[in-house]
């Protein structure tokens, strides 16, 4: 004899039903599946003035096919080609989009790039930077700034 067998048919059909229409009326927001941010190679010239994390902030429209439609820059970091290397990430990127009773749905995306570098610590040289550079690093995209 079948565990099931054991309940009257149809038992659990209504607690099944309550389950998963809550699940149907959930609305959950969109995420980004996958960023590629390209460290600016001006960034590496200019060095410490930059400091050691900048972030730019972004708007996003994600759209129901996981692509982003729209990109605007919310807030600078100060820097123009991390702000341009922020954008053009953010609108090569992939998303899951926003879900609304079960459908996918377009929605506005706030999202923050952070730029980061890493002193000659890290590397091992514990005299570079007198403890302001971080020797791990948080940051959306690190490099490594050896001077």
């Amino acid at each position: 004899m079948a565990f099931l067998d054991t309940y009257p048919a149809g038992q659990f059909a209504p607690e099944a039903r309550q389950k998963y229409s809550l699940a149907a009326n959930m609305t959950l927001p969109p995420h980004v599946q996958r960023i590629d941010v390209r460290f600016p190679i001006e960034a590496r010239d200019i060095g410490r003035s930059l400091g050691p994390i900048r972030v730019a902030k972004l708007n996003i429209l994600v759209q129901p096919d996981g692509r982003a439609s729209g990109v605007t820059l919310a807030m600078s970091s100060g820097f123009d080609p991390y702000d341009q290397a922020a954008v053009a990430a953010a609108r090569m990127a992939t998303y899951l989009p926003a879900v609304d009773h079960g459908m996918a749905v377009a929605s506005p995306l706030n999202y923050d790039v952070s730029f980061g570098f890493l002193c000659n610590r890290a590397a091992g040289d514990v005299t570079c930077d007198d403890g302001r550079f971080p020797t791990t690093c948080s940051a959306t995209t690190c490099e490594l700034l050896l001077r």
